[in-house]
């Protein structure tokens, strides 16, 4: 089951070296990979189809993780922060090389819908997609759930990110992955 997404795109200060236009594709795919809907199979299955893209950020990527990997053509890839309890579930496979990779928990997070049982939060990595011309990188998983000590956490989480990008990605480009909208009514 792929959970609804958001994607949002801003180009600001993007300076091209040799190039001054281009396109890149990118995914977010919530892999689930805590779900009963058998990963063990399906997840070398669904490792192929990542292929087209360019960079692809995937969530709850924790238990399958070597098995998404095994299965995956794409040359740059972040490691793994662990399985379940210790790690994000945020990891990025890339066709274009990256640097400074960070992994930053949320500040805040809601018990009721399990939110705090791994360290949730955010990715940040600078994609290099040609000779000078850098995006920023950004994989997120929200706090779930429709409760308001979820509202409230996924309220601090979105700004909780905002800040970080106004003080780590001022002038930059930048891709934002988001999951977890679904509860204030994306669709």
């Amino acid at each position: 089951m792929v959970l609804p997404t958001a994607l949002f795109l801003a180009w600001a200060g993007c300076v091209a070296a040799q190039a001054s236009s281009g396109t890149f594709s990118v995914l977010s795919y919530n892999v689930e990979l805590l779900s009963s809907g058998n990963p063990a199979v399906n997840t070398p299955l669904l490792a192929p189809k990542l292929t087209p893209y360019g960079i692809v950020n995937v969530q709850e990527d924790f238990n399958y993780h070597a098995a998404l990997y095994a299965g995956d053509v794409h040359p740059y890839r972040t490691a793994t922060s662990g399985g379940v309890v210790f790690g994000s579930g945020l990891n990025t496979l890339s066709n274009y090389p990256f640097i400074d990779l960070q992994r930053v928990a949320w500040s805040q997070c809601a018990i009721g819908s399990g939110d705090c049982l791994t360290p949730k939060g955010f990715t940040l990595l600078r994609a290099r997609l040609d000779n000078g011309v850098y995006v920023d990188i950004y994989n997120l998983h929200t706090d779930a759930g429709s409760k308001p000590a979820d509202i409230t956490a996924r309220n601090a989480n979105i700004a909780q990110v905002i800040s970080y990008i106004n003080a780590n990605s001022a002038g930059n480009a930048v891709v934002v992955y988001v999951l977890g909208l679904r509860m204030l009514g994306f669709k």
